[in-house]
């Protein structure tokens, strides 16, 4: 009886999480539309978001084949190294899609005082 449980109470909190985002997702556009604001145009800058996949996509593998090296050159076991590398590369891929779009961002505010 109590294995059945488990799959039960795991498909049950996802459920719950999903029901949860979704309700309030669909709460602030509803309170948005009320104030007069319309949901889509306020929605988060996407422009960079296939960069920012793009470079945590490229750089990731890149990270787990450098921790193999490193593994094979220092004789470690276990999966110490591809974890610490497959993390220094995700954050330095985060770290390079934010300077570009901070770069990107200036260059925008420059172009517009310009034309000003």
């Amino acid at each position: 009886m109590i294995e059945i449980l488990i799959p039960l109470g795991s498909f049950a909190m996802i459920f719950g999480i999903v029901y949860i985002v979704v309700t309030a997702k669909h709460r602030q556009n509803i309170a948005m539309i009320e104030r007069g604001i319309n949901p889509n145009t306020h929605s988060k800058d996407k422009k960079h978001k296939n960069l920012k996949d793009g470079l945590f996509w490229f750089l990731v593998p890149i990270g787990i084949l450098v921790a193999y090296f490193f593994q094979i050159e220092y004789k470690m076991e276990g999966p110490f190294p591809y974890i610490i590398f497959g993390f220094l590369f995700m954050g330095l891929s985060l770290i390079i899609s934010y300077m570009i779009e901070r770069k990107s961002k200036e260059e925008t505010n420059n172009t517009l005082r310009i034309e000003e």
